[in-house]
């Protein structure tokens, strides 16, 4: 945990991490911020929920709903509200799938129960394997409004994940899925514009470069994007330096 101070709001401003819609600060001085040790948050990006920085934040990318810290979100993301990342599972082949044996310290309850029964130490079972693993979701993926995601899943590039969605399995490039749990519907592009389009990796670049190409166009787009990169004057990539679980740490011991 973090404690939010005027500082810390300060290299936000700096950095260019926007946490309120519309402009403004949502995080006040005084607050707490949950951050992953190895944060990287990319400039031009924008968390508009919650009290958490993800793993990893791409440029231009904005959230409605809480990113946890086993999160990482490539470049021009869109994620909608109401979006929920699985922390942890249970055991299901155990005798029982309560906690009691391998977690109970976040339960008061359980944990002043061994307590008061006398007990020093606690017999406990490593609780490793029922931590969720990491969320990797590429670069322009489109997540709808309620999505759920299983712990350890890799989100293409150019995906979509529909609204309401339980998505337990890794998601293809390009590919929409939709349901419970998630299937692909249908590919977003021709699978040749598609592979077009990674091999580009257009989302290198800044808006700058992309807004003169006509995104209405997969094909075209990708036509004039590779003439670019030929040509004698090939646009550079966007590579500015991430702020860090280090930056934003040492705002803590300044006021």
């Amino acid at each position: 945990m973090a404690t939010v101070t005027p500082a810390m709001l300060a290299l936000f401003r700096e950095r260019h991490l926007y946490h309120r819609f519309g402009g403004g600060e949502r995080w006040q001085a005084g607050g707490t911020l949950r951050v992953h040790p190895g944060c990287e948050i990319e400039p031009y990006s924008h968390l508009f929920a919650g009290n958490a920085l993800p793993r990893r934040l791409g440029a231009f990318t904005y959230a409605l709903s809480e990113l946890p810290g086993n999160v990482s979100v490539g470049r021009y993301g869109s994620i909608a509200s109401g979006v929920e990342f699985i922390q942890s599972e249970h055991p299901t082949d155990w005798v029982t799938s309560s906690p009691f044996s391998y977690s109970p310290h976040g339960l008061q309850g359980m944990k002043d129960y061994l307590l008061t029964t006398g007990l020093k130490s606690f017999v406990l079972h490593p609780a490793g394997p029922f931590i969720s693993g990491p969320v990797v979701i590429g670069h322009d993926v489109w997540i709808g409004q309620g999505a759920m995601f299983k712990g350890g899943i890799t989100v293409g590039d150019g995906a979509i994940v529909a609204a309401r969605s339980m998505v337990t399995a890794d998601v293809p490039p390009y590919a929409i899925v939709a349901g419970t749990p998630a299937r692909v519907v249908r590919m977003r592009l021709p699978e040749a514009i598609a592979e077009r389009l990674r091999a580009l990796q257009w989302w290198r670049f800044g808006m700058e470069v992309l807004h003169p190409l006509d995104v209405r166009d997969p094909e075209r787009f990708a036509d004039r994007l590779e003439a670019r990169l030929a040509g004698d004057d090939p646009p550079a990539p966007f590579a500015p330096a991430p702020m860090t679980y280090e930056d934003i740490i040492a705002t803590e011991a300044r006021t």
